[in-house]
């Protein structure tokens, strides 16, 4: 009977099947919230590899590749930094497209990089809204129109932030 309890704490359909009590259903709510995704060293690890594999992608050279690695964990740690100060998103992108698009350009006039464009794109995946454009999708094929309106929203937002953020540095630095 235990291991029967302690399996539906976490189950979704325990919540919309049964009627629970507001103090039951919060109490749910925050172990959900309780639990630990991930530490912030795995998010800079994969960050890490995420950059790197982008600058392949992307054509890049080994240099501008390891050049990405080091901007991405630059900016991730930051991230996360500005993350525990809990900032808006919108100025966490903005902010986070400036520094990118700043540290690269740094890089690329000591020559630490072969490609300006490489090494800015493949670190800026790191901010790309991917996430909430697919589940926008999703909701608009489901017939959610308003919840995917809110999400699509929400990814041109970010995608603006992004855009504002390095356009801006662009801008003073030529």
């Amino acid at each position: 009977k235990y291991e029967l309890e302690a399996t539906q704490i976490h189950c979704p359909a325990r919540i919309s099947e049964e009627k629970m009590p507001l103090e039951d259903f919060m109490h749910e709510l925050e172990k959900i919230d309780a639990e630990m995704v991930y530490d912030d060293w795995m998010k800079i690890i994969a960050s890490a590899i995420a950059v790197f594999g982008f600058a392949w992608f992307y054509g890049g050279t080994l240099l501008d590749a390891l050049c990405s690695l080091f901007v991405g964990v630059v900016l991730k740690m930051i991230l996360i930094c500005v993350d525990k100060i809990e900032f808006s998103t919108f100025f966490k992108t903005l902010f986070g497209g400036a520094l990118v698009t700043l540290i690269s350009i740094c890089a690329a006039s000591i020559g630490l990089c072969d490609s300006l464009d490489t090494l800015i794109i493949s670190v800026i995946m790191l901010l790309v809204p991917g996430l909430a454009f697919t589940n926008a999708i999703r909701d608009a094929v489901n017939g959610d129109l308003l919840s995917a309106l809110a999400r699509m929203l929400e990814a041109i937002f970010v995608a603006v932030a992004i855009a504002l953020g390095s356009g801006v540095v662009f801008w003073i630095f030529g």
